[in-house]
């Protein structure tokens, strides 16, 4: 749900809400949405190793594969295919954390 649509929803001002939001969780509403996008997303890259990296982002919202590329690189310091080569072939048992 967008800000707007929300604000239009209960009567509150966008900036308001996106104000309480921030003091909650320590993060503004469109990072903290794009953090769950990409967990998502990871989750079925570490589940799935046959989906094409182009399918994998439009799945999830992604506009194309370099923009999911470069949210990989941001959330993870490494591409997808250096994130299967540190994690190896079985993705489900490990737990990587940088």
């Amino acid at each position: 749900m967008r800000i707007a649509d929300l604000a239009d929803y209960t009567g509150y001002s966008s900036r308001y809400i996106s104000r309480v939001f921030r003091e909650l969780t320590g993060l503004p509403p469109k990072t903290y949405a794009k953090i769950i996008q990409f967990q998502e997303a990871l989750d079925h890259f570490d589940h799935d190793t046959m989906t094409p990296l182009a399918e994998l982002a439009a799945e999830h919202g992604y506009f194309d594969q370099p923009q999911f590329i470069r949210d990989f690189r941001k959330f993870t310091s490494c591409t997808p295919k250096q994130y299967r080569t540190l994690l190896g072939s079985d993705y489900t048992t490990r737990f990587v954390m940088r």
